[in-house]
């Protein structure tokens, strides 16, 4: 007797049977009928989370937009415009959105000291440029973040100043 594929095999057999291998389903279930879509299969409560999630966000967005500063809102502006006038070394400064390769190019062409020296004539311009040394660029961070605080403790001890009323506190 010749075993077909389409039977399945005898009890006793070393071949299991395709049946065997599927997974129990829940009572009843059925691939062919479609899930019920109700109020109790919906996930409320995670809904309700991403809706607070993106209300506080857009809240505190709009709340730190209409603070006052007294840090121009142009400074990058400024930066840039600043950048773009100057030379170094008797050369012009690559554009602020040249391309890494150009960027990089030009900053090897300058000595460790040079670099520095950029690096502290315009911090704001040189933590954010693609394609200078990541060191030079933590540098720059480093000395805009410390032009940031001074600015913003000068703010602070101006009498009658925002800041000084207590809308800003100081960490230290």
């Amino acid at each position: 007797m010749t075993s077909s594929s389409s039977h399945p095999s005898p009890p006793g057999s070393s071949h299991p049977s395709p049946r065997s291998f599927s997974h129990p389903s829940p009572p009843g279930y059925s691939p062919l009928r479609p899930r019920p879509h109700g109020p109790l299969t919906f996930p409320l409560p995670r809904f309700l989370k991403a809706v607070a999630v993106v209300f506080a966000l857009l809240a505190t967005t709009g709340w730190t937009a209409r603070q006052s500063h007294d840090v121009p809102p142009n400074a990058w502006v400024a930066a840039l415009a600043a950048w773009e006038e100057d030379t170094f070394a008797g050369r012009e400064l690559p554009d602020a959105g040249a391309r890494p390769d150009r960027v990089a190019a030009f900053f090897a062409s300058l000595s460790p000291g040079e670099r520095h020296r950029l690096a502290d004539r315009h911090p704001l311009v040189v933590g954010n440029l693609g394609g200078a040394p990541v060191t030079l660029r933590y540098r720059a961070n480093r000395t805009a973040l410390g032009e940031a605080v001074r600015r913003e403790r000068d703010a602070a001890s101006i009498p009658g100043s925002a800041k000084r009323d207590g809308t800003w506190r100081d960490a230290a």
